[in-house]
């Protein structure tokens, strides 16, 4: 089915990634709001998404305009980025390892992509206020299983879903994809200008009393495909498959 594909599919980007380039960086962010997130082996995306295009990836660097010209700053070379103005075309300043520090002017309007503790983390560069090349500790690659789910929705009518979809949690300014199983019990308390808020707690016993949460979930039913927009949502209990 086509949601069990949303599960698989950031899984097969990312290993992507990290097999056709030894070149990804590890990355500290700090949003523009002062949250920040680590990321493991990050990468960039160039790609503009309009009819028939071409996946524009670049895991070695950051590009900014030289002159008229262009150039892809290797991470190996970056001390820390700020960016000092964030509205297109971003500005900012690059400490080199050197000790030298170059203005210089952002090219495109990336989305930075990469790994984290909690999932498949996204930002895109006009919500980043510094970026830091890092070494992390691995982050163990999530096994794809499916999930089943109790989900109930704000009339308080239940639904039994398999192959339950990932959730989508702000952090930050940035997104993180949650694997259903990482997650026990989401539960929705409040809508805020179209956003849902709430509880979600995790199976290794961590609870995030504040999340906010996007998009939809999805999965099969005995009837036929489900989704459910988050907003719709009061609580989705998370349980393993039972088919073999």
């Amino acid at each position: 089915m086509w949601h069990s594909w949303r599960l698989i599919l950031p899984i097969l980007f990312v290993i992507l990634l990290s097999t056709g380039n030894s070149l990804a960086s590890d990355l500290k962010i700090i949003d523009s709001d002062g949250t920040a997130v680590e990321v493991k082996s990050a990468c960039l995306d160039y790609t503009i998404r309009f009819g028939f295009y071409t996946v524009d990836i670049e895991n070695s660097g950051i590009r900014v305009y030289r002159g008229e010209g262009e150039l892809t700053v290797d991470w190996e070379k970056i001390k820390e980025i700020r960016i000092t103005w964030q509205k297109r075309p971003y500005e900012g300043e690059i400490s080199l390892k050197d000790g030298s520090t170059t203005t210089v002017k952002f090219i495109g309007s990336p989305n930075i992509k990469g790994r984290t503790e909690l999932g498949y983390f996204e930002i895109g560069l006009g919500e980043v206020k510094s970026i830091v090349p890092i070494k992390m500790k691995e982050v163990p690659n999530l096994t794809y299983k499916p999930m089943n789910a109790v989900v109930t929705d704000a009339n308080g009518t239940v639904t039994h879903v398999k192959n339950i979809s990932s959730v989508i949690v702000h952090q930050g300014r940035g997104a993180v994809e949650i694997s259903p199983v990482l997650m026990e019990k989401l539960t929705v308390s409040q809508l805020d200008k179209g956003q849902a808020t709430g509880e979600l707690v995790l199976k290794n016993g961590t609870t995030l009393s504040r999340a906010t949460f996007t998009g939809s979930v999805s999965g099969d039913t005995d009837l036929g495909d489900f989704s459910l927009a988050i907003s719709k949502v009061r609580s989705i209990v998370f349980r393993e498959s039972e088919e073999k």
